[in-house]
């Protein structure tokens, strides 16, 4: 597994002699930390106080700007300054001298509009990355590794994820752990509300490009790699990865004529240690556990990837190639459209995509990074113990068993047995995949060496199953085949 360094903590300052409480109400809603100062002596103290890994946007007065801006621009965790003041043009003048000022603003607004679309930006680029690494690549006469079986297992999760049917139950599940989360958070209870409101299929990356419940916990799930949330999540995760398809496919047609090639930049810092994981990794192939941000200028991420470097971290630009000629599994698009903040070169790319580490190249103190989008094909391993896994969890088709089975196949018995138990009790009495449910819960019930209760599942799905073969013009006599056999196994 490969994590990269995650600066997530944002905190707003603002240092004004004349505090405006709807505009304070207004900056609680963008940020988790707000700090409000009227004495500048106490707001550079604050400042200078923070540690790595809490990152400033400082609002401040033209007045106060003037005299503290020079003393405080060096900081490191000072991201970007925002100056809000009555004499726009005066402020400019001297505010031209500093790169790290983003704006001068005379209204409320246009101040806020700034301010929330950097943070949107900025989120994105410093959002922590994990990925499944898998060597040792074609080489199909070496033991199949640990890492090649986490890299397999993922793949596995997006398609089950994907292409299990869902129950109406799916976006209460999701809320409310959301809500559960947010509990004492009123602006996040209020988006939670308006989520179960509002969402169309067509609005699902909208949704995800705002920073809400939605992006922070969801990301949170992808990044930790924990199985059962990113689950409680998949109702968001079909309709954001179906909306990128359609829009994947207009995308590529706008290249109709032009380049076969797109180039996509993400710029960001990573620890020494995962510098040389990457550089011993070099020829291999890398999947992405979670929704890509990148953009098409190369400018934004040099600037971000050069951003407020502490001691422990190196500069690195990812350099995405992708032929257009080649169709992917991974569909990825432009999302300025339909963006909730209009940033014109951000192009997202869907769960899972998969990269083959190319190149590494340091040019002065940046570390370039080239990455070629590719597919699980590239390792005859890999796609051999996919398509075997795939046909143990479901010879053909995801059913709502699927997933319990997945979970049982990576020995965690217990989350298979919750989940199927709960769709015993969700779905109608009549369903066609009870029997199947039955059948794979007692496999779980076996492999966890619970052999009384194995049994028990096994007859229930003896009892369906033979239901079926009298009730049903298909054959369902393998089915009942093999659920004797494992009764008579347990009799052994």
């Amino acid at each position: 597994m490969s994590e990269v360094l995650n600066n997530d903590k944002l905190i707003i300052i603002w240092l004004d002699a004349n505090i405006d409480p709807k505009l304070e109400r207004d900056l609680h809603c963008a940020v988790s930390v707000l700090k409000v100062f009227q004495d500048p002596d106490q707001c550079v103290d604050h400042i200078i106080s923070f540690e790595n890994g809490e990152n400033v946007l400082l609002i401040v007065s033209g007045s106060y700007g003037r005299n503290i801006v020079p003393l405080i621009y060096q900081i490191s965790q000072l991201v970007w300054i925002y100056i809000y003041c009555i004499n726009k043009q005066v402020n400019e003048q001297w505010a031209k001298n500093y790169e790290k000022i983003h704006g001068v603003f005379t209204e409320k607004q246009e101040l806020l509009a700034k301010l929330n679309k950097d943070i949107y930006v900025y989120t994105r680029n410093v959002e922590q990355i994990t990925s499944s690494v898998c060597t040792n690549l074609g080489n199909s006469t070496r033991p199949l590794t640990e890492e090649k079986v986490t890299f397999m297992w993922f793949q596995l999760l997006i398609e089950i994820l994907l292409l299990t049917p869902q129950l109406p139950i799916a976006l209460d599940e999701m809320l409310n752990i959301c809500s559960r989360d947010y509990i004492d958070n009123h602006a996040e209870q209020t988006n939670i509300t308006e989520f179960k409101q509002a969402l169309i299929p067509e609005k699902a990356v909208w949704w995800y490009t705002r920073d809400t419940f939605l992006y922070k916990l969801l990301n949170k799930a992808l990044r930790t790699q924990n199985i059962d949330d990113i689950f409680r999540f998949r109702y968001f995760i079909v309709h954001l990865h179906n909306q990128l398809t359609q829009l994947h496919r207009d995308y590529i047609k706008s290249f109709a004529d032009k380049s076969k090639e797109l180039i996509c930049y993400r710029g960001q810092q990573i620890t020494s240690n995962e510098l040389e994981r990457l550089k011993k990794d070099l020829g291999s192939l890398i999947s992405m556990n979670g929704f890509l941000s990148t953009t098409t200028s190369f400018h934004v991420a040099k600037e971000f990837a050069l951003k407020n470097i502490s001691s422990n971290t190196k500069p690195i630009l990812f350099h995405i190639h992708i032929d257009l000629t080649v169709p992917t599994s991974t569909p990825f698009a432009n999302i300025s459209q339909w963006s909730a903040f209009k940033a014109e070169d951000e192009v997202l790319f869907s769960l899972g995509a998969v990269f083959r580490l190319d190149l590494i190249k340091q040019e002065g103190n940046l570390l370039h990074i080239h990455l070629k989008m590719g597919t699980v094909e590239m390792d005859p391993q890999v796609k051999a113990l996919l398509d075997y896994t795939r046909q143990e969890i479901c010879s053909t088709r995801m059913t709502f068993s699927t997933y319990g089975k997945f979970l049982a196949l990576m020995s965690e018995f217990d989350s298979s047995i919750k989940y199927f138990k709960q769709l015993l009790i969700q779905l109608p009495n009549n369903h066609p995949d009870l029997a199947t449910i039955n059948n794979d819960m007692a496999y779980a019930y076996r492999e966890s060496h619970q052999f009384n209760e194995a049994l028990e599942y096994y007859n229930e799905a003896i009892r369906r199953r033979e239901l079926q073969t009298r009730m049903s013009s298909n054959d369902h006599n393998l089915d009942l085949a093999q659920s004797y056999g494992e009764v008579g196994w347990l009799h052994m």
